[in-house]
């Protein structure tokens, strides 16, 4: 018997991809408040597939990461070094989610 898309959806380990609503709900918050973000240039607009708009699960997660910290606290220092020791530097040329080189992720490790 054929089982859903959902139901097979919830099984996943993993989603590449997310509508709207289901990425709201994963950065518990609320469709219009996250609309807001993507109109902002806060977070990544979706990609399209026909008439579908989806967002990548990645994309969303790195330029939510790059959102202030409640009254402007710094990141946890596992957070602020990479593999070897690395620092993580923002790039300077915007505060806002760009799109572009979906290998552009806002930080360099140097």
């Amino acid at each position: 018997m054929p089982r859903s898309k959902s139901a097979i959806a919830a099984k996943l380990p993993f989603r590449i991809g997310l509508g709207e609503a289901a990425m709201a709900a994963a950065l518990d918050m609320s469709q219009g408040f996250f609309r807001s973000l993507v109109d902002a240039g806060l977070l990544p607009k979706p990609r399209e597939a026909g008439s579908r708009r989806i967002y990548d699960v990645e994309e969303v997660t790195v330029a939510f990461r790059a959102l202030p910290r409640q009254g402007g606290a710094p990141d946890p220092p596992s957070l602020r070094h990479g593999m070897g020791g690395g620092k993580i530097h923002e790039h300077s040329r915007s505060d806002h989610y760009s799109e572009g080189d979906a290998a552009d992720t806002w930080r360099d490790w140097t």
